[in-house]
């Protein structure tokens, strides 16, 4: 017997019944989930890549991509419901899937650090920043004034900054400067 029952399905196959359904209840990191995914597949009937195709619109190469195990993140939730459907999940369990997802994304959001908005704050003014020395030429607190904006900047800022544009008000402010 190859494991199909007298209609032919192997969805109904005596093996199957008695294999557990993969369940993403515990699973705690991507690859657990990616890992219960992969065994989702294979006790659905183990359907190639193209009927996979075939069933969600998703291409090969992407299912491909979200089925491997060297797979780190997450696969997108829309997709991994997609799947979890192709796979012949009833609506209860597509929602276990979808609640690990959710707990799975929430635990790393929390556990990155947070990613720095653009700056979008103006810089206070430099007399509150660095305040000129008594007597100092308006130069002098001019140029004081952008290298105080400048490092309250933060660090992925100054990938942004228009690095010539400094060089040209350097060289404006602060005589004798040169070209190098």
């Amino acid at each position: 017997m190859t494991g199909r029952n007298m209609n032919g399905d192997p969805s109904r196959s005596p093996q199957r019944a008695l294999a557990a359904r993969p369940d993403p209840g515990d699973a705690a990191t991507p690859q657990e989930l990616v890992r219960r995914l992969r065994a989702l597949k294979a006790w659905s009937g183990n359907p190639s890549l193209r009927e996979l195709e075939r069933r969600t619109g998703v291409p090969r190469s992407t299912i491909s991509g979200d089925l491997s195990p060297r797979r780190d993140r997450l696969p997108p939730l829309q997709r991994v419901s997609t799947l979890v459907t192709a796979f012949g999940a009833s609506a209860e369990e597509l929602a276990r899937w979808r609640c690990a997802w959710q707990r799975i994304e929430m635990r790393q959001q929390a556990a990155e650090p947070p990613v720095p908005a653009p700056h979008a704050a103006v810089a206070p003014p430099a007399s509150d920043l660095a305040p000129a020395a008594p007597g100092a030429p308006p130069q002098a607190r001019a140029i004081g004034g952008l290298l105080a904006a400048v490092l309250a900047l933060p660090l992925h800022a100054w990938r942004l900054i228009d690095h010539s544009a400094l060089l040209q008000t350097k060289k404006a402010f602060i005589p004798g400067t040169s070209e190098r």
